[in-house]
């Protein structure tokens, strides 16, 4: 999967922020939302919030090299694929003048897109396509986008994951056997998430993936 183009738009986007410092600005008016669940030190004020919330971002384009990676390695590109191509469009479609506050709408339908595909091939086959930790991420990027706005988006997915009945047989197949062989699954390995690597430490402990 070609993801220059979308890494291209980040940039942009970064660029910009760099200039404007608007992103830098709604993230601390929305800083206090996430009180129920960060706990953000006094000193820091919203700067680390802020890295995470940018490195949300980034981190959709590599979720998509992953899956993209992992689906060929496991023989289920055929149904991974499209899925992927999907969530990517949303970020293709901020071709002029991209900036971050609309590029984190599309890295959470990205990054919830990556969790229900994981679901889905535990369920099926006992690992995940790729080792993630993101649900208080996800949880902290749907409070910053707010409830209603957070919701329509996971509408969204569902809408997608609708299209996925009765795929789990694609991750019985011969080659998701030789990719689980390769990649085995720990549930008690420790997975960092992007909050972890950020500093923010969580109120309460959630799952896994």
């Amino acid at each position: 999967m070609n993801t220059h183009p979308i890494r291209e738009l980040i940039e942009e986007a970064k660029r910009h922020e760099q200039t404007t410092l608007q992103f830098k600005s709604l993230i601390d008016e929305l800083m206090d939302d996430c009180s129920s669940l960060i706990s953000i030190p006094a000193d820091c004020n919203s700067e680390l919030l802020y890295r995470f919330a940018c490195d949300y971002i980034e981190q959709s384009v590599v979720l998509l090299e992953q899956f993209s990676e992992a689906a060929r390695k496991s023989g289920t590109e055929d149904f991974v694929y499209p899925f992927l191509e999907v969530a990517r469009s949303y970020l293709r479609s901020h071709k002029r003048n991209p900036i971050m506050e609309d590029l984190l709408d599309d890295a959470y339908l990205i990054h919830r897109v990556a969790e229900e595909i994981n679901d889905i091939s535990m369920a099926a086959s006992g690992v995940p396509l790729v080792k993630l930790n993101s649900t208080w991420d996800s949880l902290i990027i749907h409070t910053l986008l707010g409830e209603d706005f957070a919701n329509q988006l996971d509408f969204i997915v569902e809408d997608l994951l609708a299209k996925m009945n009765g795929v789990r047989p694609v991750f019985t197949r011969p080659g998701m056997g030789s990719f689980a062989k390769s990649n085995p699954f720990n549930p008690l390995a420790t997975v960092h998430s992007l909050a972890d690597r950020n500093g923010l430490e969580m109120r309460t402990t959630p799952g896994l993936y």
